[in-house]
């Protein structure tokens, strides 16, 4: 006896005609979105370049670095990124259901808050930058210390500019106004690099490294505010005791486990740092190089599926349609599968030649090519954990169950702590490199039960597929002969990969939907 599955009555003409017009919009607003990211990702790389050429993997690059990474992940955690997640969703879903004094009051609330916590942050970075810099690499000499407490003190300031900068994406990204926020990266990387090379050349002092950082973030909330003044929320919203309470109850709820998980992660970086300084001057920055490589589709194709996912997925849980949530997802996961693991391959078997390619020029000597290339082996797995990773925690949140996210979290940061500490005294950077992408891969596939989308078997399988076939591949090319020059390395796996990324788009599942859906989206790229 067959089943029938229940039909699906159509939708009304006028429905039917919105929703294609919608559809529309979002595939070209993520175009865009990726296009732009893309273009501020190869500006990044030029920046990462010309601090690899002039300063090579030494003192400098590793105090530029530990300022930058120090502020922007602190500030993001209390005023940034987690603020981003917890208030996203309370602001689109209160958008749907018409609460505009209560969507109004918890913006306003939140930013004066966020606004405190920054100058607080921003205090303590001025005050305690010795502190810090002793703690984040205590086996430097003084000098170099005083060199790393000297560029956290200056980028200290642009902790209070973060926060402009996260309020106004927020209420972008909850009126699904997703343009100018790809074009923040391109215009701090321009700022910077002008920097870098005229600090470079000697033409201005070494202290303006930070300085130019957040200075470029005061001109990427100026470009945030060209579109935001349009949504800006004019509802006269009465500062109640009982009003307040109410949403900042249901803020609260959503930001308090994400708050705990974020500062568990700040310390899995703050100790990925502090282990990889035993073992040279210029490992922190080796560390960076190599997983600037490796995030690359983070901010690229990443930053397009986090920015946008999250209100697209509230609204799904809000109107209670899990058949296209848990189709949404797969399709994702599918896709995101596809299309890393070709690139995880060529960082496996290619990291001596990407090194040399990208960076080795300039001051950027042997010593400092063998510290990245170790290190972009190791976090070449991460290619994919760190793109959706981000995208299976925000079905928790956008179902309103980011409590579940704490013990996943803490879990997350305890296992990267532990791996990189015993992987890092047999394997020295690899290890630490490759501690994330391993928690991450163990932390996916123990999420999938829980995100009440009936996607554990079809996700577990495809995950499978996938990793095992880039680890044939990875053992079929670790044999390549280490004569070639670089670009012929490379050349010669990218000749092996292609075919066989295109025999198994065939053979796998919804591989030939896949390439048909890259083909649709370069068509439009193109065309745009």
């Amino acid at each position: 006896m067959t089943s029938q599955k229940p039909s699906i009555p159509p939708l009304p003409p006028n429905q039917t005609e919105s929703k294609r017009g919608e559809t529309v919009r979002l595939a070209k607003e993520g175009i865009l979105i990726t296009i732009l990211a893309s273009g501020g990702k190869l500006m990044g790389f030029l920046r990462e370049w010309l601090v690899a050429f002039f300063f090579g993997a030494g003192i400098i690059s590793d105090a530029y670095r530990v300022s930058v990474d120090f502020v922007r992940s602190i500030t993001l955690t209390f005023a940034g990124q987690t603020v981003q997640m917890s208030l996203v969703p309370l602001l689109t879903r209160w958008r749907i259901r018409g609460a505009l004094r209560s969507r109004a009051l918890l913006f306003r609330l939140i930013g004066w808050l966020s606004l405190l916590t920054s100058l607080v942050l921003m205090l303590v970075l001025m005050l305690a930058g010795d502190a810090i810099a002793r703690l984040q690499a205590p086996d430097y000499s003084p000098d170099d210390i005083e060199l790393m407490s000297m560029m956290l003190r200056w980028i200290a300031p642009a902790s209070l500019i973060f926060v402009a900068e996260s309020m106004l994406t927020c209420l972008l990204m909850s009126v699904k106004r997703y343009r100018l926020i790809g074009y923040g990266t391109m215009v701090m990387n321009a700022f910077q690099i002008a920097a870098i090379v005229l600090i470079g050349l000697g033409h201005l002092p070494l202290q303006l490294i930070p300085i130019s950082y957040w200075v470029s973030v005061v001109f990427v909330v100026g470009v945030l505010s060209i579109d935001a003044k349009t949504w800006w929320m004019h509802e006269q919203a009465r500062v109640a005791r009982h009003r307040t309470w109410v949403v900042m109850r249901r803020f609260s709820l959503l930001f308090a486990p994400l708050l705990i998980v974020g500062l568990s992660n700040q310390l899995r970086l703050f100790l990925d740092r502090r282990f990889v300084s035993e073992f040279a001057v210029g490992a922190i920055a080796a560390l960076y190089f190599a997983r600037f490589i490796t995030e690359t589709p983070k901010w690229t194709i990443g930053r397009t599926l986090t920015a946008m996912v999250l209100p697209h997925f509230s609204e799904l849980a809000e109107t209670k349609n899990d058949t296209d949530f848990r189709r949404h997802y797969l399709f994702l996961l599918d896709f995101s599968l596809w299309l890393m693991m070709p690139l995880v391959v060529i960082c496996l078997t290619g990291a001596k030649s990407i090194v040399l390619l990208i960076y080795g020029y300039g001051a950027f000597d042997d010593h400092a090519v063998a510290l990245t290339s170790a290190a972009l082996m190791g976090a070449a797995p991460s290619i994919w954990t760190t793109v959706f990773h981000p995208v299976t925690n925000r079905v928790l949140i956008a179902q309103e169950r980011s409590n579940m996210l704490l013990p996943f979290g803490i879990s997350l940061a305890i296992m990267n702590i532990l791996l990189a500490w015993q992987l890092a005294q047999h394997y020295g950077i690899v290890g630490v490199s490759v501690s994330l992408g391993v928690s991450q891969f163990i932390l996916i596939l123990s999420m999938l039960p829980f995100l009440k989308l009936q996607v554990g078997s079809a996700a577990l399988g495809r995950i499978l597929l996938w990793f095992g076939w880039a680890g044939a591949l990875w053992l079929l090319m670790s044999g390549l002969p280490d004569t070639m020059t670089p670009l012929v390395h490379l050349l010669t796996i990218v000749g092996i990969l292609l075919p066989a990324w295109i025999g198994a788009s065939f053979l796998f599942p919804h591989g030939k939907e896949n390439m048909r859906r890259l083909g649709s989206i370069l068509l439009r790229v193109v065309k745009k």
